[in-house]
């Protein structure tokens, strides 16, 4: 004969859990729950059967629960829920108050945010230790956002060789003279067009070198005004195909 056990409860979220059998934050508790409802099927069969040969001689405990209507204006349940509202906001109870299984050893460990402070504390060192990065100040001058899923994105349709010349031009790690002499793989930084007076830096190849102008007037012609912008020739899709023609032209 079966003993009906009802609990009810206004919080329709609990009961819910109880059906959800994925990891999500705090399952310990409802691990807990089930593991008691076990034990206490457990025990009461033992007591009703002390041997594996004996029959229950007591009833059985069929447990429900169910979703109860709030009441309002009724002081145990409103005080549940300030209470909730409190936990909410960040409030804990003091230790003493809380159940005895979880008195007996700290609380487990949210993986998911643990997680999220982990990738949070990264990001923040990241920012800090690339705003202090000596290619810091001239990636900034080409393009505010680097670096950015924006980058990703404009050389996603490239190949490597292309990807490559982008990235170097960004950085002003590229095949010119100035990043060359910093590195000791050129004996001078200037231009080997201008005289050796004037520094070949990206801008300079870019805008300024006389003898590109041939190819600068192509470029012009496709972008416009626009080609005047090295953050606009490095940063916007449109102008990736035309930068890359006059990399290619000008060898």
């Amino acid at each position: 004969m079966l003993h009906y056990t009802l609990v009810g409860t206004d919080n329709q979220a609990s009961l819910l859990a109880l059906n959800n059998q994925k990891p999500h934050p705090a399952h310990y508790l409802i691990d807990h729950i089930h593991d008691t409802a076990e034990k206490l099927h457990a025990k009461q069969s033992y007591l009703c059967a002390p041997t594996i040969t004996q029959a229950p001689t007591c009833k059985v405990i069929d447990l429900h629960l169910h979703w109860t209507l709030g009441h309002m204006d009724f002081p145990p349940n409103e005080r549940a829920d300030n209470l909730a509202k409190s936990a909410a906001q960040g409030s804990s109870s003091a230790p003493n108050l809380l159940p005895k299984f979880l008195q007996s050893k700290p609380l487990p460990f949210s993986i998911s945010a643990l997680r999220q402070e982990n990738m949070t504390s990264i990001q923040k060192d990241w920012k800090r230790r690339w705003k202090a990065s000596p290619c810091f100040p001239l990636i900034r001058s080409i393009d505010k956002l680097l670096p950015a899923n924006a980058f990703l994105k404009l050389i996603d349709p490239l190949d490597r060789r292309q990807s490559a010349i982008i990235a170097q031009l960004h950085t002003g790690h590229s095949p010119l003279n100035h990043h060359l002499f910093r590195i000791r793989r050129s004996e001078t930084p200037s231009c080997p067009h201008c005289l050796g007076i004037t520094v070949e830096t990206v801008s300079h190849y870019l805008f300024q070198c006389p003898h590109y102008q041939n190819e600068w007037h192509y470029l012009r012609c496709k972008l416009k005004r626009k080609a005047d912008s090295l953050s606009f020739l490095l940063s916007n899709p449109i102008a990736t195909k035309p930068l890359l023609k006059y990399i290619h032209t000008t060898k």
